[in-house]
């Protein structure tokens, strides 16, 4: 199996479980950086829609950095 069709199948399993006890330490992690982020704006006062703009960008380079 090609990892791209592994990956497909790990986040359709993912969305498809978020609710449940199966996905408890990825919704952890999810949460955690999500609120670290939301801090940090509220931190440096940013207006709501730079906030939401500076936590996308924020949350890819965080993917990334993880991928690497």
């Amino acid at each position: 199996m090609k990892s791209g069709t592994r990956g497909l199948i790990v986040s359709i399993a993912l969305f498809l479980l978020w609710g449940t006890i199966f996905t408890g330490p990825f919704r952890y992690f999810a949460f955690a950086f999500r609120d670290f982020y939301i801090w940090f704006s509220d931190l440096v006062h940013m207006p709501t829609v730079i906030s939401g703009f500076v936590i996308t960008l924020l949350l890819i380079v965080t993917i990334i950095a993880l991928l690497v």
